[in-house]
């Protein structure tokens, strides 16, 4: 953000891998969450009370093996 870049430890919390019921292709999914203080990249608008100063990074993603060519 604000052209900061810093290393953020990601918590997965579900990993899912099985065959998809359609096409038996294995689908993986899987969710991860951090937070990080949003004054570290610069952005100090409203830390004086008006908006909380930490910022909650959900991430879902999806994955299918791709098929045999």
């Amino acid at each position: 953000m604000h052209g900061v870049t810093n290393e953020l430890d990601l918590t997965i919390s579900r990993l899912l891998c099985k065959p998809h019921f359609r096409h038996g292709r294995e689908v993986c999914g899987a969710d991860a969450a951090a937070n990080f203080d949003r004054s570290t990249c610069g952005l100090t608008y409203g830390l004086d009370g008006v908006f909380l100063p930490f910022v909650n990074l959900l991430i879902s993603v999806e994955a299918v093996v791709p098929a045999p060519e």
